[in-house]
């Protein structure tokens, strides 16, 4: 992903061609990323990841090295999700950052899954569903926040 330094219009690079992305998409991306440095200077630059190897270790032994999300399974393909974004002041902390499959990642970037709180345990999580089947059915009308209960806790490291 590249990011203009002016507009801040982020495309994705595919074969032969640059995808614009949409401001959910770019910032996922930015929750967990690699900086490569200005592609516009020659200027030699150490790639370096947003989130610092210690912190990314411990949220991983915090959340037990899987998705946050009750009844989620996944334990590979995990990414560092920041509760409170980067761009609003969250900063690389265990108790604000959590791991998130890319599946619940994207919809929590999409205003679809909501998970506030203070990580790891003391997590709010929620869906936002239409209001009615029928309104689910049609794609459309007001939308609702179900909350998703807690799973039991699971042991914790050292236990």
């Amino acid at each position: 992903m590249t990011t203009c330094r002016r507009c801040q219009r982020a495309t994705a690079s595919a074969v032969g061609s640059a995808e614009p992305l949409t401001l959910a998409q770019r910032d996922r991306a930015l929750c967990d990323a690699i900086q490569i440095g200005d592609l516009e200077t020659s200027d030699r630059t150490r790639p370096t990841l947003t989130v610092p190897n210690a912190i990314r270790r411990k949220v991983a032994i915090a959340c037990h090295h899987a998705c946050v999300v009750p009844g989620c399974r996944s334990r590979r393909f995990l990414t560092i999700h920041h509760l409170r974004y980067q761009a609003h002041g969250g900063g690389h902390t265990v108790e604000n950052c959590v791991l998130a499959c890319h599946a619940h990642h994207a919809r929590l970037h999409e205003g679809r899954l909501r998970i506030e709180g203070v990580a790891p345990h003391a997590l709010a999580i929620a869906w936002r569903h239409p209001a009615t089947s029928e309104e689910q059915d049609a794609g459309a009308g007001p939308w609702v926040w179900r909350s998703v209960p807690p799973e039991p806790a699971r042991p914790g490291p050292g236990a």
